[in-house]
């Protein structure tokens, strides 16, 4: 996900990666965002792979990620602490996180832990 959204020139995107930003402690649906920027869940899709190349799916997906990675990394909480915290079911959060970063929660925190 884009840290930054100062290029981004379409005005309802932007938004939404804000709102996305600012609730990714939460499960995010797309039919929310849409009524928070004011479009439909189609064009909401369309709008962003036009401008991100990338599906609004997959921006929730890297974002809570990121968090993950972050929770990983900055606390002691176990990946199953971690789970609740972010509303995941404990046995998809694995899965979840595989498939955005290619390992494990538990073998991410190993490498990057040992890295510092």
């Amino acid at each position: 996900m884009d840290s930054d959204n100062n290029h981004i020139t379409d005005i309802v995107v932007a938004r939404a990666l804000e709102y996305i930003r600012s609730n990714v402690r939460k499960p995010i649906q797309v039919s929310e965002i849409a009524e928070f920027v004011s479009v439909s869940r189609r064009e909401l899709e369309r709008r962003f792979k036009k401008t991100l190349q990338s599906s609004i799916h997959q921006e929730i997906k890297i974002a809570r990620v990121h968090l993950i990675k972050r929770m990983l990394l900055e606390t002691p909480d176990s990946v199953s602490e971690i789970a609740v915290k972010l509303g995941f079911l404990e046995n998809h959060i694995a899965r979840y996180f595989r498939d955005v970063e290619g390992i494990s929660p538990v073998e991410y925190r190993r490498k990057n832990l040992c890295a510092v």
